[in-house]
């Protein structure tokens, strides 16, 4: 349930634009730990995100009918902008828990992005990095590191009228290998996501989005075949966080426990959020 401030100004003649994302999270987390079923819950806070983002190309300062009667007469146009999301460690944080809302440390996020509007059309395609700083106490006063995280994703949109849209979305993220007291967890992600969404205005004012998102995340396990198809059943069914290592450890056959083999889990989304923008278009 996040909670977001935002407002556009001017930067040296360009559109710019200033985000403020303070998020509340309920969570419920089941699974494996040491072999044994457990559960737990959290509810509060999570780490307050703040964007700002600029147009360096396309897209000029203005407001109201002035620019809406520019998109009127742009017909095509391409629009290159650059960001930056800073998210800050104020979310709620157990230095003796695994799970938690808050992480601990600082997350810095470059972007680049570009859109090609032509007639109903419309592209884009966002390239960023994630670069993080350690968080030194990390389950009971232990050091984490993560290496950087890349990732782009692409969406076609097709706006019916102002506020009615229909867009198909494509993304990937990889890297981000986390180290424990200068111990690599071989942890290197691969994540392919995909959703289709749908805009809808109930007002000049106020819209509805209603959209479907599905991701697959691939990650080495060292389990052999036979453990891999069995393990993915148990990942589809629990949330892996708490038991992916512990059954990678224990659960091994000996002939095998230095085979190494992919961990696939999909998962889907169906969510609902409302949206106020002026005119309740994209």
């Amino acid at each position: 349930m996040p909670s977001n401030t935002s407002g556009a100004s001017k930067l040296l003649g360009k559109s710019a634009r200033v985000d403020l994302t303070q998020p509340y999270q309920i969570g419920h987390w089941s699974g494996l730990l040491n072999g044994a079923p457990a559960t737990v819950d959290r509810n509060g806070f999570a780490d307050t995100s703040v964007r700002f983002a600029v147009n360096l190309i396309g897209a000029p300062p203005l407001a109201g009918k002035e620019f809406a009667a520019y998109r009127a007469k742009a017909d095509h146009e391409t629009i290159v902008g650059v960001g930056l999301v800073l998210q800050l460690p104020t979310g709620q944080y157990y230095d003796d828990k695994l799970i938690n809302l808050g992480n601990n440390r600082f997350t810095f996020r470059p972007q680049l992005g570009v859109i090609h509007n032509w007639g109903k059309w419309s592209a884009e395609l966002t390239a960023q990095t994630w670069f993080f700083t350690d968080n030194d106490d990390f389950f009971s006063g232990k050091r984490l590191e993560q290496d950087l995280v890349y990732g782009a994703d692409a969406h076609l949109i097709y706006t019916f009228r102002p506020g009615l849209w229909l867009s198909g979305s494509f993304g990937y993220a990889g890297g981000g290998t986390t180290t424990v007291n200068g111990v690599s967890n071989d942890n290197n992600q691969c994540n392919i996501g995909w959703g289709l969404a749908l805009g809808l205005p109930i007002s000049r004012a106020i819209g509805v989005k209603i959209a479907y998102i599905g991701t697959r995340t691939e990650a080495s396990t060292g389990l052999d075949r036979h453990l891999h198809l069995r393990l993915l059943r148990d990942v589809l069914r629990f949330t892996p966080d708490l038991k992916m290592k512990n059954r990678n450890s224990t659960g091994a056959s000996r002939d095998n426990r230095d085979r190494k083999g992919n961990l696939c889990y999909l998962r889907y989304l169906l969510f609902i959020c409302f949206f106020v923008l002026p005119g309740a278009g994209r």
